[in-house]
C-alpha cells in the first residue's frame, strides 16, 4: 500500500508551492493550464473543467 501526503500553499496568485512524499514543487499558471517545475523537471497540463478530460506531458526531465 502507497501512501502519499501533500501540502500545498499559495504564494501570488497562480503561484503554488507544493511539498510532498515525492518532493517539493512549484506549480505556475492558472487552474486549466499548468506549469509544474519540480526535481523530476517540468510538465505542462491542461484541463478542461466541466468535460473531465486532463492531458499532461513531461517537458523536459526524466520519468
Amino acid at each position: 500500500m502507497k501512501f502519499h501526503l501533500s501540502k500545498s500553499k499559495k504564494i501570488l496568485p497562480g503561484v503554488t508551492v507544493n511539498v510532498s512524499t515525492a518532493g517539493p514543487s512549484v506549480s505556475i499558471g492558472p487552474r486549466a493550464a499548468k506549469l509544474k517545475l519540480s526535481s523530476k523537471g517540468i510538465d505542462a497540463s491542461i484541463r478542461i473543467p466541466k468535460l473531465g478530460l486532463h492531458v499532461s506531458k513531461r517537458i523536459v526531465g526524466r520519468k
